[in-house]
């Protein structure tokens, strides 16, 4: 029986993977703490942190609906307003930007506890919010807070890498008859003088398709040698 083995298993959370490979006294400078949601959506930071930066991600890989979080600093206090967090139409689980970087005392580097409310809301295609109940954020959420010099630059070293996953996975949705958008049907190989396969009438009953001006077919192009005798189609 063949065994698959997953060379990437964290995926866009590439900087716990950094982080866990650190040695010696940089793993010190570099601490990921997940922090819990309770069923008031609330994340409580109990302990003074060094240099500390709070991350928030999808627990689960998004589809064609998108997140957007609003959160609010010390809402039994001054209720301080954050800028808001979208997570984007197929964002993977674990892809993790920043929500939050408290104050810190100059001489020692360390932020006091603290409190964020959170607020989150499914984001249909057409823009349309539905909000998640408070007691359902702790399932949807990941909450984490890292701490140290080392552990900031490792994650702004990784975090291009959930953007590219994330347009990786819009795109392959595109190439489906459910998901299809921008003509990303009409570059689903086929073979010559033939529609792409998944445009197919038997496939999808009531699609009409529709020729687009000055535009010939593939064996068009062949024969009329548009692109040479061994050219691509």
């Amino acid at each position: 029986m063949a065994i698959a083995i997953d060379p990437d298993q964290r995926r866009s959370a590439s900087h716990s993977h950094m982080i866990d490979h650190l040695i010696g006294p940089f793993a010190a400078g570099a601490v990921d703490s997940p922090v819990e949601v309770d069923a008031a959506g609330r994340a409580v930071i109990e302990w003074r942190a060094h240099e500390p930066l709070l991350l928030v991600a999808p627990a689960a890989p998004l589809a064609e609906h998108g997140l957007r979080l609003r959160a609010t600093l010390d809402p039994d206090g001054a209720g301080t307003i954050l800028p808001d967090v979208v997570f984007a139409s197929y964002t993977e689980g674990g892809a993790f930007l920043p929500l939050h970087r408290p104050p810190i005392d100059e001489g020692t580097r360390i932020a006091q506890p603290f409190v964020v409310a959170l607020a989150l809301a499914d984001v249909a295609p057409d823009g349309a919010e539905m909000p998640v109940p408070p007691a359902e954020i702790a399932g949807r959420l990941l909450v984490h807070l890292l701490e140290g010099v080392m552990g900031r630059l490792i994650y702004a070293l990784g975090a291009e890498k959930a953007r590219l996953r994330r347009q990786g996975r819009e795109l392959a949705a595109m190439r489906l008859l459910r998901f299809a958008r921008d003509a990303a049907l009409d570059r689903v190989p086929a073979p010559a003088g033939a529609l792409p396969a998944v445009c197919d009438a038997d496939q999808a009953p009531g699609l009409v398709l529709v020729e687009r001006p000055g535009r010939r077919r593939r064996s068009e192009r062949r024969s009329a040698g548009a692109d040479g005798p061994s050219g691509p189609l």
